[in-house]
């Protein structure tokens, strides 16, 4: 699962087990309608552009100005939320995630037709990270559901497996001994 930060305030703790609550980002307790519209509308036109360190990095920067900027233009020179790091060799993440934020609305009606979001509250620990995460829909090929049938087919197959490796560890482990 791939999530990004939506606490500044908390470090990902990593040290255990952690466990969190998973909600609709449309659901109490997710994200207020105008952070859904923005977020939406970032996805739905920058997501494309992640799987580099400094795109990665300003895609985040660009998540954390629409979690935490209280004015209604997004730019992290100025405002509520600012950064003033994330410089490298190949110019300036900051400026990335602006050129990102530039041209985002203060519409909160925008609605991605592209990705769903959900937000990881923490459980245990209570005060670990704040996460988002996303999956793609897919309106060609919309989730269908599972009959009863179906259901306690896949449950039957699952409890098999677990069955058979737990006797098949076992007998190993008994054979070892002869």
């Amino acid at each position: 699962m791939q999530a990004f930060c939506i606490d500044v305030d908390h470090w990902l703790k990593t040290n255990g087990n952690a466990t969190y609550d998973i909600i609709s980002a449309t659901a109490s307790g997710g994200l207020s309608n105008l952070q859904l519209a923005q977020v939406g509308w970032l996805f739905d036109h920058h997501a494309s552009d992640l799987g580099s360190a400094k795109k990665d990095a300003a895609f985040q920067l660009s998540l954390w100005e629409i979690f935490f900027e209280t004015e209604l233009s997004l730019n992290l020179s100025n405002g509520t939320f600012k950064s003033n790091t994330f410089e490298n060799e190949s110019g300036t993440t900051r400026n990335l995630a602006n050129e990102f934020l530039g041209v985002i609305t203060a519409d909160n009606t925008y609605r991605s037709s592209g990705w769903e979001f959900y937000v990881l509250n923490p459980d245990n620990p209570s005060d670990n990270q704040r996460l988002i995460t996303w999956h793609e829909k897919d309106p060609g090929n919309p989730p269908s559901e599972v009959s009863e049938p179906g259901t306690l087919l896949l449950l039957s197959l699952e409890l098999g497996i677990v069955y058979f490796s737990t006797r098949h560890r076992n007998s190993a482990y008994l054979s070892s001994f002869a």
